[in-house]
């Protein structure tokens, strides 16, 4: 699929990666939301079919997700551990306040994030593989802040072994 999106003359690289992991996330969230919906009525799905509320608790977990990546893009791709956690953690929120509004307008803007922290605090490795999906996406959206540093001639950052080179080097002419 990313080769898919790549070749579109519409889309640049970068681009298309930024909206796979949209996708990516998107999907993720929309099985998170159906988790929400096992966790509010189990028989939702095994013992009658599900409501179409339900449905839509499971479509704005989609939106949620896909929107949240999109709106917190210029907090991903970037290096550093602590702007990494940044990133991920304003996607969550985002995701769980976008789904919750969504789902339950005034309410769900206060049980989304709610009900997330109650989900991952329950079931540690629906946490994880959360994290890990944000951070594959935190790699694919470095390329378009790549493409965007070039475009708006931003210098990217020196890499941690030319600098300490660079440092030392200075420090030890003063010998």
């Amino acid at each position: 699929m990313g080769g898919m999106l790549a070749r579109d003359p519409f889309l640049s690289r970068g681009e298309a990666r930024l909206v796979l992991g949209c996708v990516f996330t998107a999907l993720f969230g929309a099985a998170l939301a159906f988790v929400v919906v096992l966790r509010l009525d189990s028989g939702a799905v095994f013992n009658r079919a599900m409501t179409t509320y339900e449905y839509w608790i499971v479509t704005s977990g989609f939106i949620g997700g896909g929107v949240s990546v999109y709106l917190s893009r210029h907090a991903l791709g970037h290096s550093g551990f602590a702007i990494t956690l940044r990133g991920m953690a304003s996607t969550t929120f985002l995701a769980a306040l976008i789904a919750g509004t969504l789902a339950l307008p005034l309410y769900g803007t206060m049980f989304g994030p709610f009900t997330l922290v109650l989900i991952f605090a329950a079931s540690p490795v629906v946490a994880f593989l959360w994290f890990c999906n944000l951070f594959a996406v935190h790699v694919l959206v470095r390329e378009w802040q790549r493409e965007r540093n070039s475009i708006f001639g931003e210098k990217l950052p020196e890499p941690l072994l030319q600098k300490a080179r660079r440092i030392w080097s200075r420090l030890s002419l003063g010998n």
